[in-house]
């Protein structure tokens, strides 16, 4: 990792040396965030999941299974309602 660190910079610099184009307009049209905004919110998809009891999610087909901490085992709790709700002991992420 120290060695990759260490090359960055050198990296960066050829890689916009190649690469880089000035813009068509100079104009700088960013804009300060208000304090409602929070770009840890308008950046991030979240999906509610449901933590089995055996610390396995499921996302698209696939079932993932959660490390054995203590935080994670906080999460478990039991199965979706029928309804596509979650049970009153249930935990989700």
């Amino acid at each position: 990792m120290e060695e990759a660190n260490a090359f960055m910079p050198e990296f960066i610099a050829d890689y916009n040396a190649r690469f880089a184009k000035a813009p068509r307009n100079s104009h700088d049209a960013h804009r300060p965030l208000r304090p409602d905004e929070n770009l840890d919110l308008i950046f991030t998809w979240r999906e509610p999941r449901c933590v089995s009891k055996s610390l396995t999610i499921q996302y698209d087909k696939m079932l993932y299974l959660l490390t054995d901490t203590p935080e994670h085992r906080k999460l478990a709790g039991s199965d979706r309602g029928s309804q596509g709700g979650f049970n009153r002991s249930s935990q989700h992420l």
